[in-house]
Order: structure tokens, then C-alpha cells, then sequence
């Protein structure tokens, strides 16, 4: 077969691209960057690179790079562009916001405008440097009576000075350097003087006309590298945004719509840089422009080059067709005449398995040399590539070397998807494994999981990708060029309603399983009958849930003649010449202990009108995957299953080839239900190293997440549950055993969890920095969120022995801390601790039983009894650092408070339970302002007496994390639960910790 990589189209010399290319290294006053220059630089040269445009690129870069240079340029240089030509502004530097009058600009509700920080060198007030939004609108205004194409880039930020991507970024590289192109300083409000257009626009007009009458919003696209709460960074001297932007671009051949572009550049930034950039189709340009082609360059998306040749009996023909994905995902194809360089589009005549008989116009015909061979372009051409959800907590080194791994072993077989629910497949990796799953069910693995620290997991895990990505094409094979008769197919099981399927897109048939002696069991009759008046072959695709594709229930190009029925069956494993007569069926170990609530598997049959080659024959073959572990003792005998479905419609015209899919749902009867003992036998970490015990940690994880969920305990500290459609069976004795799991059972699976992944990180990465950690469950939220600790041990090597609900007072009952650190010989020790202690049960305690309306806030609510409390926590505190302050003085010690926790408002929010306001609820105070002052209060104290404490110690470090998660109107935002954080939340909270461990190193 031909080259398959992606080429442009020929395209007319005619096509102009007017470009501006600003970027900025050194500025006078604001902070020094050191990419912009060269990112400049890497854009002109892919621009120059293309043949299809006629360049004429003018380029400011520092000290050129002034406001009214950058002015004039917009409106001498781009200005020279006409209709059909294309413009493009790209900027690399500073951005910055600037005060907005709420008055004049009501639309910006955050009170801001975001700006362009251009040089700076003569400007004497900030709006003489700085350009503004509003500006830059004008000026675009400006340019759309020129008729052409406009799309601005910028790989800039302009997040003021609350970020959570940028700490853990610089952890995350290490001694690569790390610069964010952001200014944090809020420009002071500019008068109306100080904008571009106050000559000919007065502040009048806008109070009076409006914003889009006076500075209309024109059709433009525009780019830009991360959202409004990210930093748009540069890691050793380019800019990310940049860098990907371009390689995507690279990749692509060029041939990418804006929307494609924007998503595969999101997917590679957000998931090794949490960056994540935007795209906005601004005034008349609508969604439909983000299918434009970049650049609005003529041709086709992901085109690609394959051969044509004459045949002497069917004519023109190319050497891909339908197993390539011809008529199925193809769009428009493009013979070139090599003699003018001109594309012609053409036509399909017929479309065989493995070539295509192309429909040529007469005057292409009577053209080519029929002694030659021709290019063709063909757009989608094998592009089935699964979408792949990617859940992978890493460091962004780790990431982006994964990322980059996987598309260099695996090929373009999957495409990173934003949006878990759009996506075929997700990628998680949890304490040291990688998983993978179906979208938004991360506890039922697909394959057995791959280990993260050995030497071959990203082959493995690439060699993975690769089958999914050929069985699912396998699955969706079908001629869509063509409307062919649908075969009726009969399934009859042994004990059921028999189904006769008589057209195509039938829900999965589903098969009841039985119980008989022992075993869960069911077979079926699945026959296909030809009604027809043509003789066909069939080949019989079986396509299990574990990936398998086999061609055993029916003998290969089979033939089927009119009139005449067949039936799947195996070969008889005694009698060669003979198959059975029934499809059988099971319920295998891992459909019931993972719980699934059945397994979908297919039969495609593929029917031809000559039989199929032995070269495509071997292309259907695949072996199963490897399937996630279970418990060895509950196993059965796993036997293949299969099922069918048909339909029946006169046909007018016999094409030579189609398919028809039969789905069948094998339905777990034991369908959330579980012994009490297995979950027991479940939840039993691994030991050591010992066989087995991966097989364990595996199960205990997905045990948890499937069958128990977060319910209230006490006032700080969570417990899991079994989930209400859960039917936990029990034998006599045993009431309520394992309907709650306490945190003491989850506690040691975490940390066991942990330690491998601990011990591969010294593996891979033996010299980061080593760090131990003790805490609560701020570093230990056992499974359900990626808190502190998951993210610094994507980028530090992490021995953490943390445990939710812990108690300060254990730390010191059972310092385990002080031996790790005699092990270990970390730089820090991280401590986390006191929640429970002041905010547990004990914390009804504190409350007066009636609030005493004599006293003032918050002494009205509380007993004498806080006070003590909170010192008897500082006196823990100072003994803990006296210990490692006399056996590891060289040890350093960070130590954290904990943010302001909101009790949930019950009374706008009726069906949440709120563990800490309902012990304030029971002592009477109704207002929930008051119930969140009295845990400010509480919080501040407790935060005082720690950098009190702290202070007394040379190596101990105090982190007040107050202020740190960013609170919304919808708590979800930022927090998991009143008193956790969530993924993003812990985010922020381990930005601090990055920081103050690059402060003290």
C-alpha cells in the first residue's frame, strides 16, 4: 500500500498570508522571558515551510515591539490583505489586566480588562505599553473591511495573580527553567484619553450607542494559550503553547480544522501542563468556522496520499477499500494530474475489502497514462482511532514523556478526549497502575493493568491502544457506500423468547443466564438464512469483551447459497468435520466480581460476493487481551460466548460486500449483589512482595470503588458505606458485618498502595527529592480524591504513613515517622494533623448546650473547654518537633494549617447532610453565617498556636493555607465534601507546598 502520511493538497500560488509576529524577551520594567523571541522564530519558520501561501510576514520582536509599532503595524502591513487572503497576529510575552470602569464597561463583571503587555522602554503611564481588549477590537474592527480571513494567537495569560497550574508546573520539571508570561500587578484605570480610538470614539457615544455598535465584535478567530485561572508558562526557553501548537500542526500535514487543532492541542497541555487553551469563534464567525481548515487554506481535512493504478478489467482503481476504512470514514478524493499539480475530485464506483474502482470524469480519464502510477488524496482515511479519556496523575515531566511515548509507539490509534463521557476508553493511573476502563467507570478494568514502573509498560500499555483501536474498527466495519439487503438472523435460546432480527441497529439481545448444577449458564440457536436469489460467502467476526476477534463459529468465506440457513457453532474439539448447534454462555469470574451489570459481545458477519482474501482474513484475527485479576479460590470455567440478530429486505442492487452486527448482552444475574466474606476476602492488601499481591491491591482498590461510598461519620472524619442498590449477603452472625468500612480497614490498602508506588518512583527516579509524610486524611483521602500527597508524589519521591482520621496524639502514642526518617534519610518531613483532634466528635464538646445571647460572638456558642484543647495541640505540636529537632537536626519540617472549611448550608441545600453544622444545628444556631464565623474562629486559632509553635524551631516551617481554595457560590467547585478539598481544590493547597519546598531547598 501507499505512504499513508498526511500531505497538503496542490494548491493555487495565489493564496496570500499577511502575518504579524510579535515577541517579547526583555522589557524595561516587567520581568525578563526567555522564549518568546525563539517561539517567534519556530512560527515563521512552519509558516515558510508551507507551499501553499504567499508569505509576507513583518516581525517585532523586544525593543521593535512597542505599542505604536504594533499599531501601525496592523494598519499598514495587515491592512494590505483583500477578500480571500488571509491574517494572522501572533503574540508571545507578557499579558497583564488592567482596572476596568464598571460604568463604561459593564460587560466586565470582574472589573478588568485584559491587555498586551507590549515594550515598555519609553512609555511613561501604563496605557502607553499596555494594549488593551477593547484595542485590540478596534483594531480588528479595522481590518474586517479588508474582506480576509483573521485569526489571532497568543501565548500570553492574563490571570492576575491567581493561578494553580504554575507551582506545581516548576516542581514538576525540576531544574528545567519555568516562567509564567503573566504580570501579577492589577494596571491602574486608564482615562478615556489613554485608548487608541479616543480620537474618534467618545465616551459619550459608548454610554449612549452601546459597545457593539461603536466597537463591533467582527468575525475573527482567536486562540489563546489557557483559561482565564491558569498561567500560560514557558518551560526551557518556549512556550508550551507554542511548542504543541506547532507539532500538532506538524503532525497534521496541516490539514486541521480550528475546532480539531484547539481539541488535540488541549488534550496534550492540560494533561501533561494542567493548561488548558481556549478557542473563540468571535462577532459572525459561529461553530460552523471552527471546520474551517487552519489558515482557511483550501483542501480537505487529514487527507492522505495513497496509489492509483489501472486494472485491466475494472479500470481505475485504488489499494485501499472498506477494511481501510474507504466509504465508512472517507470524504472527499482528489486524484492529482502530476502534470499541472491540479486536484480532481472523483468518484467511488465500487468499493471491494482491500480496493476501490474509482468513477473518473471523462476528461481526467482521457488524461492519465494508463502505464502510471497516480497519487490520491483521501480524507479520514484510517482515522477510527479511539478516543481516549487520559485520568493519569503525574508529574508534567511524567506526563508529557508518557504522552509523547504513547504517540510514538502507538501511532495515531487513539486521540486524547476532554470530555470523559465523549470518550471510547479512560486512562487512569492509580498508586503505580495504569487502568483502563469504559468512560466514567474507573473501578471495572477493561485488561489486567499494567505496571507503571516496569521497563516495558509503555509498550505494553501502547501495544493495548493498538488492539482496542483495530477491534474497535473491527466492530463499526461496514459498507456505507451501498444499501444491501438485510439477512434475517434467528437467536432461539434453549430457555427464552426466541428473537428474529430483520434489520440493522437492533438494541443487544439479552441473554438470560440459569443456574444449574453450580454453574451460571445459557445457550442459544443463532442461525442466518440467505432468502435471496444470489449466492454469497460469509465470514463470522466473533468480537469478545475482552478483545478478542476469531472467525471460529463459522467456517471462513463460508457459502451461503439462496434459500439456504446457517448455523454458529463451534468445532467439535472431537470430530473435526463437525460443529455444535448452540451457542453457549457464562458468567465469567470478572463480570461477577467486578460487578459488571453484564458483558456486551458481537458477531460481525461479513458477506461477500467472492470470497475474501487470506491476506484480509489474518487482518480479522486478534488475540484477547489479558483480563483484570480475580479472586483465584471464586473462579469458574470461562467459556467464549456468542449471539446474533437479522433482518430481511428485498434487494434491489447486490453490492460485493457488507456486514451485519449481532449485539448480545450477557446479563450478570448476580448483579450488585456480594457475599459479605468475599468482600472481606477483597479487601485484603497485598504483602510485600509476595505473589499475588499486585492481584490483591488491584482488587482492594476496585472493591472500594464499586461497591461503597462516602457517608457521614463524625464531624471531621468521613467513613465508606455500602451504596444503597448493594446487596450485601450474610450469613447467620453476621449483621452489618462490612456494610460500613471504618477508615482503619481502607487506611492500610492506601498506604500499601503507596508504598509501591514509593518504591517504583525510587526506581525511576532515584535522584528526586525524598520526602516522608505523616498526616491526616488532608494527605490521605483514602481513593476518592487526588489530594495533597498524589500530587506531590508525582514530582517528589513520597513515604507517606498518613491515615484519615488519625489523631495528633497517635503521632506521638506510635511515632512510626522517626523510624522512617532513620530509614529513609529524607530532606523533609511533612506533617498534617489536628482536624480531628478540634473538629471531631469531641467537637460538640466545645458548644454550649443553649448559645448565652449575654455574651458577644463567638463566646456565646462556646464552653470553656476549646481553649485547652487548642493548647494541648500546641504542646503536641512543639514535642513533635523537639523529637526530630534531637535525632534529625538536618530534616526539615513543613507543617500546615488548614483552610477555612464551609459546613454546607442545610437549609439551601435540604437533601446534603452537613457533618459539621449539625452538631452547631443541635445547640441552636439557625444562622449559617454564624455557624461559619464560629469555624473561622476556630480555624484562625488553631492556625495561630501552629506558627507560634512552629516559630520556636529552626527546621520546622509553618504553611497557612487560609484563603488558598478558591470559594464559589457552588461549593462543588473547589471542594469535595465541608471539609476536603477535590482534585482541584488540592491543587491550590499543593501549589503552596511546591512552593515552600523550592523555598527551603
Amino acid at each position: 500500500m501507499a505512504d499513508l502520511s498526511t500531505t497538503p493538497d496542490p494548491a493555487p500560488s495565489s493564496l496570500r498570508l499577511y502575518t504579524l509576529l510579535v515577541g517579547i524577551n526583555q522589557y524595561r520594567q516587567a520581568p525578563a522571558l526567555s522564549g518568546p523571541v525563539a517561539d517567534v522564530q519556530a512560527v515563521e519558520r512552519y509558516l515558510r515551510d508551507q507551499p501553499d501561501f504567499q508569505l509576507n510576514v513583518r516581525r517585532l520582536c523586544n525593543e521593535e515591539a512597542t505599542k505604536t509599532a504594533l499599531i501601525d503595524a496592523f494598519r499598514t502591513h495587515l491592512r494590505q490583505a483583500t477578500a480571500g487572503d488571509t491574517i494572522l497576529f501572533y503574540f508571545s510575552g507578557h499579558g497583564t489586566q488592567e482596572e476596568a470602569d464598571r460604568e463604561r464597561w459593564a460587560a466586565e463583571t470582574d472589573g478588568r480588562l485584559e491587555c498586551l503587555v507590549c515594550y515598555d522602554g519609553a512609555g511613561e503611564q501604563p496605557w502607553d505599553y499596555l494594549l488593551a481588549d477593547k484595542e485590540l477590537r478596534y483594531l480588528i474592527h479595522e481590518l474586517t473591511q479588508t474582506g480576509a480571513h483573521i485569526v489571532t494567537i497568543f501565548d500570553c495569560c492574563h490571570s492576575g495573580d491567581n493561578t494553580r497550574n504554575f507551582s506545581w508546573l516548576k516542581a514538576s520539571l525540576g531544574s528545567v527553567e519555568v516562567r509564567e508570561r503573566r504580570l501579577s500587578a492589577l494596571a491602574p484605570l486608564r482615562p478615556w484619553s489613554g485608548f487608541l480610538f479616543s480620537d474618534s470614539i467618545t465616551e459619550n457615544d459608548l454610554k449612549i450607542k452601546g459597545i457593539d455598535a461603536v466597537l463591533p465584535q467582527d468575525a475573527h478567530l482567536q486562540l489563546a494559550a489557557c483559561e482565564s485561572d491558569e498561567s500560560a508558562v514557558e518551560v526551557g526557553s518556549e512556550g508550551i503553547f507554542t511548542k504543541n501548537l506547532l507539532n500538532v500542526l506538524r503532525t497534521s500535514g496541516g490539514l486541521i480544522s480550528y475546532g480539531t487543532l484547539h481539541n488535540r492541542v488541549r488534550q496534550y497541555m492540560r494533561f501533561g501542563y494542567q493548561q488548558r487553551p481556549r478557542i473563540y469563534a468571535a462577532g459572525s464567525a459561529n461553530g460552523q468556522s471552527l471546520q474551517t481548515l487552519f489558515l482557511n487554506r483550501p483542501g480537505t481535512v487529514d487527507a492522505q496520499v495513497v496509489e492509483v493504478t489501472r486494472n485491466s478489467k475494472e479500470g481505475w482503481q485504488m489499494d485501499v477499500g472498506a477494511i481501510h476504512g474507504v466509504g465508512q470514514t472517507t470524504g472527499t478524493i482528489q486524484v492529482v494530474d502530476p502534470e499541472t499539480g491540479q486536484a480532481n475530485e472523483v468518484g467511488i464506483s465500487l468499493i471491494g475489502p482491500d480496493y476501490t474502482i474509482l468513477d473518473l470524469p471523462d476528461a481526467l480519464r482521457m488524461r492519465l497514462n494508463r502505464d502510471r502510477v497516480y497519487r490520491a488524496t483521501v480524507s479520514g482515511l484510517l482515522t477510527r482511532p479511539v478516543r481516549l479519556y487520559l485520568a493519569v496523575n503525574s508529574d508534567a515531566a511524567g506526563a508529557v514523556a508518557l504522552l509523547a511515548a504513547l504517540s510514538e509507539k502507538a501511532g495515531a490509534v487513539f486521540v486524547p478526549e476532554e470530555q470523559e463521557s465523549e470518550a471510547d476508553f479512560a486512562l487512569w493511573m492509580r498508586n503505580g497502575l495504569y487502568y483502563l476502563t469504559r468512560p466514567l467507570d474507573p473501578y471495572r478494568p477493561l485488561v489486567q493493568p499494567i505496571v507503571a514502573g516496569e521497563e516495558t509498560a509503555l509498550t505494553q500499555l501502547a501495544g493495548t491502544l493498538q488492539h482496542l483501536a483495530r477491534w474497535h474498527y473491527l466492530k463499526e466495519l461496514r459498507n456505507t457506500e451501498a444499501q444491501p439487503p438485510f439477512l434475517p438472523i434467528e437467536v432461539i435460546p434453549t430457555h427464552g423468547t426466541p428473537v428474529r432480527l430483520t434489520q440493522p441497529g437492533a438494541e443487544p439481545i439479552p441473554i438470560t443466564l440459569q443456574k444449574t448444577a453450580g454453574e451460571w449458564s445459557a445457550s442459544a440457536v443463532i442461525r442466518l438464512h440467505n432468502p435471496t436469489r444470489q449466492p454469497l460467502y460469509c465470514t463470522v467476526l466473533y468480537l469478545s469483551r475482552d478483545f478478542m476477534s476469531n472467525t471460529s463459529f463459522l467456517e471462513t468465506n463460508q457459502k451461503l447459497l439462496p434459500g439456504e440457513t446457517l448455523v454458529l457453532g463451534q468445532p467439535d474439539p472431537y470430530n473435526l468435520n463437525k460443529r455444535d448447534e448452540t451457542v453457549s454462555f457464562f458468567l465469567e469470574e470478572v463480570i461477577r466480581q467486578y460487578n459488571w451489570p453484564g458483558a456486551t459481545e458481537h458477531y460481525q458477519f461479513i458477506l461477500t460476493a467472492d470470497p475474501l482474501s487470506e491476506t484480509t482474513l489474518a487482518f480479522l484475527t486478534l488475540d484477547a487481551l489479558p483480563s483484570p485479576p480475580t479472586l483465584p479460590d471464586l473462579s469458574t470455567e470461562e467459556t467464549d460466548s456468542t449471539v446474533r440478530a437479522g433482518s430481511i429486505r428485498p434487494p434491489q442492487v447486490f453490492p460485493k460486500w457488507w456486514t451485519q452486527r449481532l449485539d448480545v448482552r450477557i446479563i450478570n444475574p448476580l448483579h450488585n449483589q456480594v457475599a459479605a466474606y468475599e468482600l472481606q476476602a477483597r479487601l485484603q492488601p497485598g504483602r510485600g512482595d509476595e505473589p499475588g499481591s499486585l492481584a490483591a491491591d488491584v482488587l482492594a482498590d476496585c472493591t472500594l470503588g464499586l461497591y461503597y461510598e462516602t457517608a457521614p461519620g463524625n464531624a471531621w472524619q468521613s467513613q465508606l458505606a455500602v451504596k444503597p442498590d448493594i446487596q450485601v449477603i450474610e450469613q447467620p452472625g453476621q449483621k452489618g458485618l462490612w456494610m460500613d468500612v471504618k477508615l482503619a480497614v481502607v487506611n492500610p490498602i492506601a498506604n500499601r498502595m503507596r508504598l509501591r508506588q514509593y518504591k517504583e518512583n525510587l526506581f525511576q527516579y532515584p535522584d528526586r527529592l525524598r520526602i516522608v509524610a505523616e498526616g491526616d486524611s488532608w494527605f490521605q483521602y483514602p481513593f476518592l480524591v487526588k489530594d495533597i500527597i498524589d500530587y506531590l508524589s508525582g514530582v517528589h519521591n513520597v513515604y507517606s504513613i498518613a491515615s484519615a482520621g488519625d489523631l495528633l496524639a497517635n503521632y506521638l502514642k506510635k511515632p512510626a515517622f522517626l523510624e522512617l526518617l532513620a530509614q529513609q534519610k529524607p530532606a523533609f518531613l511533612l506533617l498534617s494533623g489536628g482536624g480531628n483532634d478540634i473538629l471531631g466528635e469531641q467537637f460538640r464538646d466545645y458548644l454550649r448546650d443553649q448559645p448565652d445571647d449575654s455574651l458577644p460572638f463567638p463566646e456565646r456558642h462556646l464552653n470553656d473547654n476549646l481553649i485547652p484543647a487548642l493548647d494541648k495541640l500546641q504542646e503536641h505540636y512543639r514535642r513533635l518537633f523537639r523529637l526530630v529537632e534531637l535525632g534529625y537536626p538536618d530534616v526539615k519540617v513543613i507543617v500546615h494549617g488548614y483552610d477555612y472549611i464551609i459546613p454546607i448550608d442545610t437549609a439551601l441545600y435540604p437533601k446534603k447532610s452537613s457533618w459539621l453544622g449539625r452538631y452547631m444545628i443541635e445547640r441552636g444556631m439557625s444562622a449559617q453565617a454564624d455557624r461559619e464565623a464560629l469555624i473561622r474562629y476556630i480555624i484562625d486559632a488553631f492556625n495561630e498556636r501552629l506558627a507560634a509553635v512552629a516559630g520556636e524551631f529552626k527546621q520546622a516551617s509553618y504553611l497557612d493555607l487560609r484563603g488558598t481554595v478558591r470559594r464559589t457560590e457552588r461549593l462543588e467547585d473547589n471542594w469535595y465534601d465541608e471539609i476536603h478539598p477535590n482534585d482541584k481544590g488540592f491543587l491550590s493547597v499543593a501549589s503552596r507546598f511546591f512552593e515552600r519546598i523550592d523555598e527551603m531547598s
